[in-house]
């Protein structure tokens, strides 16, 4: 009993972080578990292929996330380097995980929509 009520408490967590997560948990969540959450794995899926160095056909949205630039430097991202396409997968997902705690998953309103 204890072994189910561990695993759908993670999986709670882990999930949760992709739509409506209380105050509390979101808190408590890791940029670890954020990346391996289904709706982080899906909007890297539909914006970027999971693929870090993708830059748009504008050349305004850059890496696994698709980050608008301005949003890549106003979270922080230039410590790691100019545009997310030119970060780590590591770096490019700690500055999502910032963005999510700070603002939620507005910025990839229309690649979440079908992904919860």
């Amino acid at each position: 009993m204890i072994k189910i009520i561990t695993a759908f408490v993670l999986g709670t967590l882990l999930f949760a972080g992709c739509n409506d997560l209380s105050t509390e948990a979101q808190a408590n969540m890791t940029w670890k578990q954020f990346k391996k959450s289904p709706t982080a794995k899906c909007i890297r899926k539909r914006e970027s292929r999971n693929k870090p160095w993708v830059v748009s056909s504008n050349g305004m949205w850059h890496g696994l996330y698709q980050f608008y630039t301005p949003t890549w430097q106003k979270m922080g991202g230039t410590k790691f380097a100019p545009v997310a396409s030119q970060a780590t997968r590591k770096q490019q997902h700690k500055i999502a995980f910032k963005t999510w705690k700070r603002v939620g998953w507005s910025p990839w309103y229309h690649a979440t929509n079908p992904c919860y």
